[in-house]
């Protein structure tokens, strides 16, 4: 778990009492891969199968989700042996006029093959954090040709963000918001990554800071010292919408309201902006009875439902109990909302 190689080498496989499974068959073939020695993992990674396969045939005849342990012991066999062909291929081209295709494919295919996100956090930390090791491996191979190579050059950088990423996107979705902002803390090891992806990093540690009432001013605090100038309209609105989320947590509900203001004057076609907006909107509403708050409420829903944002769609029920069942909702909402909106929503919303 920790990829403390030589630890491993020098002190816990002589001594270890484990049985000879195919999780410490893989073990010793990450070892051996991480150390560029690379000659027997082949014959590592076909007795891992074997004794997956060994596995599989001795489970019993029960519910499916008996059988999603060995199917992921299946996933990290085949990716350690794509792992060694990348090696491979490491091992045998070099220089900027080499294709790697095959690193190329493998990464297209990781991308793809990732565990479900309800399956336990562990499994997803198996596999990206030994995908980390191959984008580490990527990275050492094209340190050299940034100048010569830009493309190959970017390669490591760009898979190992998406990869942390994505691991602290499933962390934080599982309710585990330490483990989410641990992850994009320690598993970067370089400043060098894509804009889009240093949007997704700082998105994903606010979000994580704001599913813990102490971390909610270094959350703040996150945003207001991230250089916006880097990201486009879009990504710009995004954060200051996440902005005023922290004033609104921090109890400055005028702050945050001028900041969601100036999140969809930046980029007006935010669908989870607009959300936010209406759900902070709409929690006024409730503390203040205030009918103001309630029309801001139903014009950001509705904005978010015409520009098919998933979350605003699953608000149609609160919008509608605002508009049947509030004492201020025929006006508020009926008149000066849906009135002037309806012909703007489309239809198909409405049919749930």
């Amino acid at each position: 778990k920790l990829h403390d190689w030589a630890h491993l080498k020098q002190m816990v496989l002589p001594k270890a009492q484990v049985a000879e499974d195919a999780a410490l068959t893989m073990v010793r073939a990450q070892l051996q891969l991480s150390e560029m020695a690379i000659l027997d993992v082949d014959k590592l990674c076909k007795a891992a199968l074997t004794q997956c396969v060994l596995a599989w045939w001795q489970l019993p005849e029960a519910s499916p989700w008996s059988c999603a342990p060995a199917l992921h012991a299946f996933q990290r066999a085949v990716e350690l042996a794509e792992s060694w062909r990348v090696a491979m291929e490491f091992t045998v081209q070099g220089g900027a006029g080499a294709q790697y295709q095959e690193l190329k494919d493998v990464c297209d295919t990781w991308k793809l093959r990732t565990p479900n996100e309800w399956e336990p956090l562990r499994w997803w930390s198996d596999v990206l954090t030994w995908r980390n090791q191959v984008y580490n491996m990527t990275i050492r191979q094209f340190s050299a040709l940034q100048a010569a190579a830009p493309t190959l050059h970017q390669m490591g950088y760009r898979d190992k963000a998406w990869s942390v990423n994505r691991l602290g996107h499933v962390a934080r979705l599982h309710g585990l918001p330490e483990a989410c902002v641990h992850a994009i803390n320690t598993l970067y090891g370089f400043n060098a990554m894509e804009v889009q992806e240093a949007f997704v990093k700082v998105q994903e540690q606010a979000k994580a800071y704001m599913l813990r009432p102490a971390e909610h001013l270094h959350g703040l605090n996150l945003i207001t010292s991230t250089n916006m100038d880097y990201f486009q309209p879009p990504h710009q609105a995004e954060m200051v919408s996440l902005k005023a989320q922290f004033l609104d947590l921090l109890g400055e509900h005028d702050a945050a309201h001028a900041a969601f203001s100036e999140a969809l004057t930046l980029w007006s076609l935010s669908p989870d902006a607009w959300v936010a907006w209406g759900r902070f909107c709409d929690e006024r509403y409730v503390a203040t009875k205030q009918p103001a708050f309630l029309e801001y409420a139903g014009a950001c829903f509705a904005q978010g439902i015409r520009l098919s944002g998933p979350e605003a769609r699953a608000l149609v029920p609160r919008l509608l109990h605002l508009l049947m069942l509030d004492p201020h909702g025929a006006e508020a909402i009926g008149v000066r909302t849906l009135a002037a909106q309806a012909a703007d929503l489309p239809t198909w919303v409405w049919l749930p």
